[in-house]
């Protein structure tokens, strides 16, 4: 750090998130924007004074859609910072409002529908394809939307042609895709006829 000036690229807007999933963090919160952090380098874990931001909305993205667009942005943001790097004014991270983030695991993707139906809706958004989304029964969830009905949780609301509409706490979502352990996917609606279910079951 004495020879030269090393910058570091974050995927967050410091000081929130910093760590290792700073993505699936700004999703799995609920966060309508997020973005990249331009910022100089230090002993800590992404504590380094800020140079530049660059921002793009998120509430309705996959973390995979931004895992891409972020590493375009970030390449835009590094241009600009390298451009007018000696006008910059490096900015003191305010450590009383960072967050940390750690490694995603496998585990993260366990969920109940005792959930509320919001929370589900950003961990599918998050932790998909990885580790994606699965009950406790190992039953994986592929594609889903939320839902304006509402019901015990877990119960069928109903069974549409292309999906099966499930209650949660505090809402439903709209399930099109499934997949049982060690089997292929399979459309919902002919996962929730192979096993025989029907409006007012249990999805589990």
């Amino acid at each position: 750090l004495d020879v030269a000036t090393c910058i570091n690229l974050h995927a967050s807007i410091l000081p929130k998130y910093r760590g290792a999933s700073p993505i699936q963090s700004a999703v799995l919160a609920g966060e309508k924007q997020t973005g990249v952090t331009a910022m100089l380098m230090d002993a800590g874990l992404d504590t380094g004074d800020m140079l530049d931001f660059i921002y793009t909305p998120c509430e309705s993205k996959m973390s995979s859609e931004l895992f891409s667009e972020l590493g375009e942005l970030g390449g835009e943001l590094i241009v600009k910072v390298l451009k007018n790097f000696e006008n910059l004014k490096p900015q003191k991270q305010d450590d009383a409002q960072a967050s940390h983030c750690k490694k995603i695991s496998k585990s993260d993707g366990l969920f109940s529908f005792d959930e509320e139906a919001g929370q589900i809706y950003n961990k599918f958004r998050a932790l998909t394809p990885w580790p994606g989304l699965y009950l406790a029964s190992g039953l994986k969830i592929l594609s889903l939307e939320l839902s304006e009905k509402s019901g015990k949780s877990g119960e069928i609301l109903s069974v549409e042609k292309d999906h099966v509409v499930v209650a949660c706490k505090g809402g439903a979502v709209k399930i099109y895709e499934l997949q049982e352990p060690s089997k292929k996917p399979t459309n919902a609606k002919a996962y929730i006829n192979g096993k025989r279910l029907s409006v007012g079951d249990e999805l589990k």
